[in-house]
């Protein structure tokens, strides 16, 4: 198997460096941070920011600390284009925070138009931890350890999973301060075959465009045999180490939600599996950290030969997306087209074949 299909793509990355521009034009500093802060806590004697801010996907963060609360919180500024998604992951915490027992920061306030401030902000608790900064710092961990991370995130997302219920499909918004399904797609199937042809007619100028349309037409026939165990669930849509604080092997809290929609809890596990497990290198060590995601999914969330069926089947439609990925290209700048479409040949073939033998165990 390849180490990645989905972790970094051409389209990803030139989003983060179209982001970066944007958060190193951001004009922020500790002055709007108090502003902000004074704002949130009218009334606290002392409050005192911390450090320097910290620039990362969607904006520029800033610690402070009111101490008429003895507490410390989260500052986020977000460009003007962002403020959805900051309204998105302040609806996602409340939900949360108000209906399962998902550990998430609790929100103090979002302002979505910045008020007299330059830029929408939002404020939440903050929670005390270990934080994991990149995914590299989680490929250097041991193996006892990655698989104890691993198992802890497979809980925490068959928890996320198991707690949250909704009646279609598509993005969520918190525009109106609570979380609402914008798209409402009755039909999983439909869903994510307009998914996956999007993905499919990105990848017509690359050598492996037909691939990309063999994997749409593959879940479109594997997809009509299995059927989702529940309706729509929450998805977190980037459910990685860095986005989550943990502290004695136990998740504390769940953070970033701005990618969040509803869906199918099966692809999500899948995307998990992917992006977090089969990036290691050794296939004993991805076996090792696959059973261990599964096992702590099935600790919070049934799991069934048919949702792992599924689970296989989405893994067959996200190879759509191959036309855009770099993460599994050959070493080097520079990558030979025939090279890369054996490659991704190869790895198609391979989740065809996974599929198919999960679908005939039904």
């Amino acid at each position: 198997m390849l180490p990645s299909l989905g972790y970094v793509t051409e389209l990803e990355q030139a989003a983060e460096r179209e982001s970066a521009e944007r958060r190193s034009e951001m004009t922020v500093g500790e002055p709007e941070a108090r502003r902000a802060a004074r704002r949130t806590f009218p009334d606290a004697s002392s409050i005192a920011v911390h450090g320097d801010s910290t620039a990362g996907d969607g904006g520029v963060t800033f610690a402070f600390a009111v101490r008429d609360h003895d507490a410390t919180y989260v500052l986020k500024f977000a460009p003007e284009e962002k403020a959805a998604q900051l309204q998105r992951g302040a609806a996602a915490y409340r939900h949360l925070d108000a209906r399962t027992s998902v550990p998430v920061p609790g929100t103090v306030t979002v302002e979505p138009d910045g008020c007299d401030l330059p830029y929408p902000y939002s404020v939440v608790e903050h929670v005390g931890g270990d934080e994991l900064s990149s995914i590299g710092q989680f490929r250097s961990f041991p193996r006892g350890r990655k698989r104890a991370v691993v198992r802890e995130m497979g809980r925490a997302l068959g928890t996320l999973h198991a707690q949250t219920a909704f009646e279609r499909y598509g993005s969520v918004s918190g525009r109106s301060g609570a979380l609402t399904v914008d798209d409402r797609v009755a039909d999983w199937r439909a869903h994510y075959r307009r998914r996956y042809e999007e993905y499919a007619d990105a990848a017509r100028e690359s050598p492996v465009s037909d691939l990309a349309d063999r994997a749409v037409e593959c879940f479109e026939r594997m997809s009509d045999l299995v059927r989702p165990e529940s309706g729509p669930v929450l998805l977190h849509g980037d459910f990685t180490p860095d986005n989550l604080i943990t502290r004695d092997g136990t998740v504390r809290a769940v953070l970033d939600w701005e990618h969040a929609e509803a869906g199918c809890g099966a692809k999500e596990l899948r995307e998990v599996e992917e992006n977090v497990v089969e990036i290691a290198r050794r296939d004993e060590v991805r076996s090792d950290l696959r059973d261990a995601l599964l096992d702590g999914y099935a600790a919070a969330r049934p799991v069934s030969d048919a949702f792992l069926a599924t689970k296989a089947v989405f893994g067959v439609g996200e190879f759509a997306r191959v036309g855009a990925v770099r993460s599994f290209l050959a070493a080097g700048d520079e990558f030979d087209d025939a090279a890369f479409r054996t490659r991704a040949e190869r790895e198609l073939d391979a989740r065809i074949e996974a599929a198919e033998s999960r679908l005939d165990r039904l």
